[in-house]
């Protein structure tokens, strides 16, 4: 009820809310890519939409192209980023070398003539306590980006 009365706010205001699949089923209701299309069917808004993270859906063992599948109709933001083995935040990783399905995925978003934004979030250092990135590691990420949006067949040059 309280994701409905958000985005009745955000109607309101002209604004649209945008729910990122991040955390785990038992931190979040927006976990497991069901999960999220039970809050985008239930509410049922066009000022709801999702942060698609194919990265956090293959971390926490779920199918980062069956998410994709279930919620591409709302779309509104993707998070790009990668991991080798799912709850092993030390194999994370350029996007489209781990489980994520990025490449299957930007390809599906061409198809689908996809205009919304693509967010760069590497994850590549580790601490005891959390994930981060520094400058080299967005120059490398960003490239990696650019290479497979190219791949994927999205303008990436504006000239």
């Amino acid at each position: 009820a309280w994701f409905a009365a958000l985005t009745e706010m955000a109607e309101e205001a002209g604004k649209t809310l945008v729910l990122e699949n991040c955390l785990t089923r038992e931190t979040s209701m927006g976990s497991a890519p069901n999960d999220c299309l039970d809050i985008m069917t239930t509410v049922g808004s066009p000022n709801l939409r999702m942060n698609l993270d194919p990265g956090n859906f293959a971390y926490f063992g779920q199918d980062a192209l069956e998410g994709f599948d279930l919620l591409k109709d709302y779309v509104a933001n993707v998070h790009l980023k990668d991991y080798g083995k799912p709850m092993d935040q030390s194999t994370a990783c350029l996007a489209g070398d781990g489980i994520a399905h990025v490449r299957e995925i930007l390809k599906g978003l061409k198809e689908m003539d996809y205009s919304g934004c693509f967010t760069i979030e590497p994850h590549l250092r580790m601490t005891e306590s959390f994930h981060y990135s520094g400058i080299e590691d967005y120059k490398r990420a960003g490239e990696r980006i650019k290479e497979l949006l190219r791949e994927a067949g999205f303008e990436v040059d504006k000239g």
